[in-house]
């Protein structure tokens, strides 16, 4: 739905609920549903106080609802819905519960400390990815496999992962690395419809007036792998060959086109898609977002205020 109003007042009850809620039972499982729903950073009354309070509560939290948590945290974007001290108090609990974690969810705790901590310590990563590797990765689905790949990607790019990733391919004689990074087997992001006949030629048409408007020094080309193919965006912004060398030094620009998010979404709002854009950048590609059904709400005339609004909304520059 592109209008907002019920989810802010969904949004909004919840957060006159959050100290009637069991912190340590239901609140984390509704953090992540509503997280999940990708809510407008305006309506953020909800979160700080839901991730404040389960903090408070950490010690009593299991691996599953720490696990919910810390993905509703990774979802929201973290930084301005929680307090440095209730993540990190979060995060420390993941270091006393990993013992105790069972594959799927050391995935999804991996998955969010890939987001949200500047730290690997090689403790927990090799423990949480240990336990990752008791389950063969048939077992897995395709959702998880290619969240697997993104949490061995994080290892490999991350400077601050080095240790980690040195400690990892040591344990069990090699086999837990083997497990976790199999590139060949893996697979990947899959074309969606956003390059459709359709849609695909629909948002290329407006990447192109853009491209005359204000990137005069580009061209569109259509599609593109990256991570040796993991990773795909819709197209390609690449240099013109008669520009100067000042503008081919600069590169291509990929352009993630999402055609999933609300109207009103600037920004994505999933793991998948944020871990996707960190790994873009750490591989020094620089990537353009762009949110495909804000598109349709613009008005003609792209030089009104609410055009040029929409159109900033729109494309995100990563």
């Amino acid at each position: 739905c592109d209008d907002a109003a019920p989810l802010d007042a969904l949004v909004a009850a919840a957060a006159l609920r959050v100290g009637a809620v069991a912190a340590t039972s239901q609140l984390p499982r509704l953090a992540f549903s509503l997280a999940s729903l990708g809510c407008r950073d305006e309506a953020d009354a909800f979160f700080p106080a839901a991730f404040q309070r389960i903090a408070s509560s950490a010690q009593r939290l299991v691996p599953g609802q720490l696990a919910l948590t810390l993905l509703a945290v990774a979802t929201v974007g973290g930084d301005r819905h929680i307090s440095s001290q209730a993540l990190e108090t979060l995060l420390r609990r993941v270091g006393d519960v990993t013992a105790f974690v069972g594959a799927k969810e050391s995935l999804h705790l991996l998955r969010a400390w890939c987001l949200l901590s500047a730290e690997f310590p090689p403790r927990i990563v090799t423990s949480l990815l240990s336990s990752v590797a008791t389950m063969p990765r048939t077992m897995l689905s395709e959702s998880e496999d290619n969240a697997l790949h993104q949490v061995a990607l994080s290892l490999s790019l991350e400077p601050a992962a080095s240790e980690a990733l040195r400690d990892v391919q040591s344990a069990g004689a090699g086999s837990v690395w083997e497990h976790c990074w199999q590139p060949e087997e893996v697979v990947g992001e899959r074309a969606g419809r956003e390059e459709s006949s359709d849609v695909g030629a629909w948002v290329r048409s407006f990447i192109e007036e853009e491209a005359k408007a204000s990137l005069t020094d580009w061209r569109v080309a259509k599609g593109a792998r990256f991570a040796s193919g993991f990773y795909r965006t819709a197209f390609l912004l690449e240099p013109r060959p008669d520009v100067g060398s000042h503008a081919r030094a600069a590169g291509s620009i990929a352009v993630d086109v999402d055609v999933d998010r609300p109207s009103w979404s600037e920004a994505p709002k999933d793991v998948w898609t944020r871990l996707k854009h960190r790994h873009l950048v750490l591989l020094g590609q620089r990537t353009i977002w762009i949110n495909a059904r804000s598109l349709e709400l613009l008005p003609d005339g792209a030089e009104s205020t609410v055009g040029s609004s929409r159109r900033r909304q729109a494309m995100r520059d990563l």
